[in-house]
């Protein structure tokens, strides 16, 4: 229910109690989008709760000379009492004259000095009568519990080399590396589905509503440092050593650098060959792309259709879906900056993939029904790829032609391809303009997964690198993949091509988690979705050790009139909830069925999530006008039914439980530290304990 709005007092008589409710303040993104997300480090909540005597003394600094003191702080929420979901109440006493303008005053001191003495931003006060809660921002447990490890690092740090024993070295040295290898540790979680399902579509509404504005861009990116502005000479070991540099360096560089094979290399010419900054061509894209926001409000409160560019990844279609997605998995995870990696494959691998497509047309056997399609269908991806990669025209490619190919050597690449087979290409934004940043990041990955129409020159050498990509990876400034989240996306299971399915194979058995996308259910979702996820590495893991996995079943109807809702439609959506309950039984009915299993263990049951996800609608409503907390208050009752919501708060739990043994060791090392700090252990009883922390088994 929207809080009711409270007229202001003309004045506060002396020795009077006022209660302010402090809490953070949605910001709106691209398309003037409410972000439902926030950075435990930017948050006001975190800051009440993990650097208190921070809070106080910037309540103190904010109310000298308005007469506020006495300050009592409480935390509260409507469910249970945790700083992800609790609004800061301060009950404060007022001196006498002290007026409602300096209770203004008071809020934008408090504000000022907020953003001064912290990397807090953006605060809501309010002068309120009552406990009332209102709507916050989702924070990730797993950015909490990493912020804390940050927190105490720092402290450890601001402790003078003069006062340090070996164990809090130890200690320091602990922290640092337990939070590196955080950072650099994925949970992978996989989209699967067949193509046209919507997959692209739906994660392009996530990350639309979850990017970082242009301010947050600007701020996160003001110590980037392309390589261009290395100094000096320095080779591939000196600028590892040099950690300040190397880690304002983009992720994209920095992941380059640790892998290069040569250490003395010299950094900035081997850079040359392989990195790019992304520049936008066509400046009308930022106008077209804003525009085609506009569309989307209207969707919930007139029902209008909408017509939206893709915000990030090519949405792709299901004619020739072999030819409309790139072979390979896009790797997307979290940047401050827009990146793109490309690797290419060497020039053998493509050569040997060829000659497996040759021999399955070569096969004799006689083939039926869904085989049969299969293999036809990989005929005419094959004759693409052979002449794409090779100088044979698809006219010339038929069984005489292929039989004279005895071993994969036989096969010839065309010299445009050997030009980059086995190559890398590093795309990097500028970090200064995220709109501009991010359609030229998605200006290359639509080159390198959407077919070409014309046949000039420049999309033909598009055309042979789609035909030659090994591996995409994106980082992206998106709130929904922060704190270690990769998300995998993948080719339709309706991609014959046997080099996709391989790809499709392998990912899934190497993720940690799986979303399954269908229309309606998993129940009726097709049988090549569901007999390439049962023949996943995945699932056996998963039935072995459920507790560690995550599989989520979503349906995404939205396309069906019957799935779309307007601000009319508030009973309508909440039969929703009934329709959600049989939805799961029947889920886990078929599972069980498909597994041979008469029942799911508990274990195996609370690792599925299942849930209509109703993304359009979810942000349509995050694009009404007004003040962000007061439209979300407004709708909640639609918000709470989109399944968006709680999808980002189960994918977020996972992620924190994935991360959780990590955080727990260094607790547990702490705690024992600060048992024996005052005797001060011997440095090689720390160092031991040091090993024993890094040992991943």
């Amino acid at each position: 229910m929207e809080p009711p709005f409270k007229k202001a007092k003309l004045g506060v008589s002396a020795d009077i109690k006022v209660l302010i409710r402090l809490g953070d303040a949605f910001t709106r993104t691209d398309g003037n989008t409410i972000c439902p997300v926030i950075k435990a480090e930017n948050s006001i909540r975190v800051l009440c709760n993990l650097r208190n005597k921070l809070f106080k003394d910037i309540l103190r600094e904010a109310s000298e000379g308005i007469g506020l003191r006495q300050f009592n702080i409480n935390m509260r929420s409507q469910r249970c009492h945790s700083v992800t979901n609790s609004n800061i109440f301060i009950e404060c006493e007022v001196s006498q004259n002290v007026t409602d303008d300096k209770l203004k005053r008071f809020t934008e001191l408090l504000t000022d000095v907020v953003r001064k003495k912290s990397e807090v931003k953006h605060i809501l006060i309010d002068k309120v009568e009552d406990y009332e809660i209102i709507p916050q921002p989702i924070i990730s447990e797993t950015d909490i519990e990493l912020y804390k490890l940050e927190l105490c690092y720092k402290a450890l740090c601001d402790i003078p080399e003069d006062r340090k024993q070996d164990a809090l070295n130890i200690a320091k040295k602990t922290i640092s590396n337990t939070i590196e290898d955080l950072k650099d540790h994925y949970t992978k979680i996989a989209v699967l589905s067949q193509n046209g399902k919507g997959k692209s579509f739906f994660l392009n509404l996530l990350f639309l509503m979850t990017s970082d504005n242009e301010e947050e861009y600007k701020e996160n990116n003001k110590n980037l440092k392309q390589p261009q502005d290395i100094c000096g000479n320095p080779k591939m070991k000196d600028i590892m050593e040099a950690k300040e540099d190397f880690l304002n360096l983009p992720d994209v560089v920095r992941e380059f650098i640790r892998s290069h094979p040569n250490d003395t290399d010299d950094v900035k010419t081997v850079l040359k060959t392989v990195y790019q900054e992304l520049r936008l061509v066509n400046t009308e894209d930022v106008e077209n792309s804003n525009t085609s926001f506009s569309s989307i409000p209207r969707y919930f409160t007139e029902g209008s259709r909408i017509k939206i560019e893709p915000y990030l990844l090519a949405q792709k279609s299901l004619h020739k879906s072999y030819e409309s997605t790139t072979k390979c998995i896009i790797h997307l995870r979290y940047g401050t900056v827009y990146q793109l990696k490309v690797e290419y494959f060497e020039a053998e691998e493509l050569q040997t993939q060829l000659f497996e497509l040759v021999s399955l047309i070569r096969e004799d056997a006689v083939t039926h029904g869904i085989n049969k399609t299969v293999k036809d269908k990989s005929c005419e991806c094959l004759k693409t790829r052979f002449a794409l990669l090779t100088n044979n025209g698809v006219s010339n490619i038929n069984e005489n032609f292929l039989h004279k190919f005895k071993k994969y050597e036989d096969i010839a690449l065309s010299e445009d391809v050997k030009r980059f087979a086995g190559k890398t290409e590093l795309y990097v934004g500028s970090g200064k303009n995220s709109v501009s940043d991010r359609l030229a990041l998605q200006a290359n990955l639509k080159r390198l997964t959407s077919p070409q129409d014309a046949d000039n020159c420049e999309n033909l050498d598009w055309k042979h690198r789609v035909a030659a990509v090994k591996e995409i990876v994106v980082y992206i400034p998106s709130k929904i993949l922060y704190g270690g989240k990769e998300i995998l996306e993948m080719p339709g299971t309706d991609d014959s091509d046997p080099l996709a399915m391989d790809f499709i194979q392998k990912a899934l058995d190497s993720v940690d988690s799986i979303f399954v996308m269908s229309e309606f259910a998993f129940k009726i979702a097709e049988r090549e979705v569901k007999e390439i996820l049962l023949n996943s590495e995945f699932i056996k893991a998963w039935k072995k050790y459920p507790k560690f996995y995550s599989l989520m079943f979503l349906a995404y109807p939205e396309k069906d009139t019957n799935f779309q809702f307007g601000e009319n439609n508030k009973d309508k959506i909440k039969n929703l909830l009934k329709q959600e309950e049989s939805k799961r039984s029947l889920e886990t009915e078929e599972l069980c069925k498909l597994l041979d299993l008469h029942t799911l263990s508990t274990d195996m049951d609370k690792s599925i999530f299942t849930s209509y996800v109703l993304p359009v609608l979810h942000t349509s409503i995050l694009m009404q006008e007004g003040p962000p907390h007061r439209v979300i208050s407004k709708n909640m009752d639609f918000l709470d039914h989109t399944g968006i919501n709680s999808f980002l708060i189960h994918l977020d739990k996972f992620v924190a439980f994935k991360q959780s043994e990590s955080i727990v060791k260094v607790k547990e090392y702490l705690n024992k530290l600060n048992k024996k700090v005052a005797t001060g252990p011997r440095s090689e009883e720390a160092m031991l304990v040091l090993m024993l922390l890094k040992n991943k088994e």
